[in-house]
């Protein structure tokens, strides 16, 4: 079973659990989300599946799976549907809107959209590298969040 939670943390920390759990900065998730994108899950098949890096994440074909691997964490493995659980967990194939995207969509405040972020009702990217904290926001969430 793949899950994925944020923790209260600040800068927040994702806590990603696949058999073994491993603990990252949550702005690492763009970039694991870039990974899961470009990999299929149908590789969890292929022992012999060369290694892929979209820094600072890994992959490689095993005989336990998809390995994936991140500097200073446990290795975990997945299975085809364990891949294909984390896809969605990671909105693969939603678009990501801005806040101010949201807030014109929802018709609500860019304040609220980023008080709901904050909260945790409101599952974000952020995005890294930046000395302001920016959120991309998938597409279903934003649809769940209306409704």
């Amino acid at each position: 079973m793949v899950t994925l939670h944020r923790t209260a943390n600040n800068p927040p920390l994702a806590v990603l659990r696949c058999g073994k759990t491993i603990l990252f900065p949550w702005e690492d998730l763009l970039t694991l989300r870039k990974l899961v994108t470009e990999i299929p899950s149908e590789i969890a098949s292929d022992e012999d599946f060369p290694f892929h890096e979209v820094i600072p994440w890994g992959i490689s074909g095993s005989v336990c799976g998809i390995a994936l691997m991140r500097l200073g964490c446990e290795t975990l493995y997945f299975g085809t549907d364990d891949w294909q659980r984390l896809a969605e967990l990671l909105y693969v194939g939603d678009e990501l809107l801005s806040q101010v995207q949201v807030a014109e969509m929802t018709d609500r405040s860019q304040q609220s959209v980023s008080y709901a972020i904050t909260a945790g009702d409101m599952f974000a990217f952020r995005v890294p590298g930046l000395k302001r904290q920016q959120w991309r926001i998938p597409t279903r969430v934003v649809e769940q969040w209306i409704d």
